[in-house]
């Protein structure tokens, strides 16, 4: 629930509630306001982060990750691009996320506003849920479609206006449901990923240092224990091994890639400390620019990729039925 006007927190019976609070001027009404009920099936809550400029909130359940947000109509683009991408950046990527609020951005016209915040969050693999054509948003001087829902991860969704005789009339922001299905994946154990994280490399210097673990060892084979004597091995050789090289990027995504997204990314923090019509349409160049390398970038790599594939199977025609070690994204 977005633009909640709560200042105190408020407690559903049923569920579990969390909420980024209502600010009271001195005058009028609160403004803002964030609440998030879980179904107690969801919990436990793993962890619950609030952004600092107050417009997000973000609550992590063993399942899934929902992020839910309320922009005032003032604030741009690129605040709103900016403050949930820092949201973004704290999820665990194996957990389905979910972006759900007002974000006061009309999807059912064409605006600049509207298409940098979807065209933004596509690139980072979300899915738009809201279908243009359907209002969330209806008064005495219009309507619009301005509360906004993105799915990411192992689900699929869609979503609904609850129209109801209840609560329909007397609001102007029309309640939405939105459905999903799906399978949820988990992280592996801590053994596992250790293990993955390794190279073959031993440092014996690591092994020498465990000459009490190695007494151990020699004390289970006498006692013929050897699966705590393998236990024990195994830990010391996880111990002592040299961390492996991950490359944290694609393949594909190489310096000019890097560079370009570096310039980018300046262009967009200038951009949030000035209201310059100028910069603002050298950031989109640049945007565009950018979007236009990396597609290149992945193109070729995956279609030499497919042609060193295709030479490796003339002389070997059974590769293609071997499991591969990194998917194709």
């Amino acid at each position: 629930m977005t633009e909640t006007f709560l200042t105190d927190n408020w407690q559903h019976p049923d569920y579990y509630c969390t909420h980024l609070k209502a600010k009271q001027g001195e005058r009028g009404r609160p403004a803002g306001g964030i609440a998030v009920l879980i179904k107690p099936e969801l919990t436990p809550i793993v962890s619950t982060k609030f952004n600092h400029l107050e417009h997000t909130l973000m609550i992590e359940t063993k399942h899934i990750t929902i992020i839910s947000a309320y922009f005032q109509p003032n604030k741009s683009a690129i605040d709103i691009v900016d403050e949930i991408g820092q949201m973004i950046a704290q999820c665990r990527q194996y957990k389905p996320i979910i972006i759900a609020g007002d974000l006061n951005s009309r999807l059912d016209t064409q605006n600049f506003k509207t298409k940098l915040i979807t065209e933004t969050l596509e690139e980072e693999g979300f899915l738009l849920l809201n279908d243009p054509n359907i209002p969330t948003y209806i008064s005495h001087n219009g309507k619009s479609t301005i509360d906004l829902a993105f799915i990411k991860g192992t689900i699929k969704g869609f979503m609904t206006p609850i129209w109801t005789a209840h609560h329909t009339p007397l609001r102007k922001h029309i309640p939405q449901e939105i459905n999903i299905q799906g399978e949820w994946r988990f992280p592996q154990r801590k053994t596992e990923q250790a293990r993955k994280n390794l190279s073959r490399i031993t440092n014996v210097s690591k092994v020498e240092e465990k000459a009490d673990m190695i007494r151990e060892i020699e004390r289970h084979i006498e006692n013929e224990d050897l699966d705590k004597a393998s236990q024990t091995l195994e830990e010391i050789l996880i111990q002592a091994a040299e961390p492996r090289k991950i490359r944290r990027s694609e393949k594909w995504f190489d310096e000019e890639c890097y560079m370009l997204r570096k310039d980018l990314l300046e262009t967009l923090h200038n951009l949030k400390r000035t209201a310059d019509n100028r910069l603002l349409r050298i950031y989109s160049d640049k945007r565009k620019h950018y979007k236009t390398i990396i597609n290149e970038k992945k193109s070729h790599y995956w279609e030499s990729e497919g042609k060193r594939i295709a030479e490796e199977a003339k002389k070997d025609p059974y590769i293609a039925l071997r499991q591969r070690k990194q998917a194709q994204a």
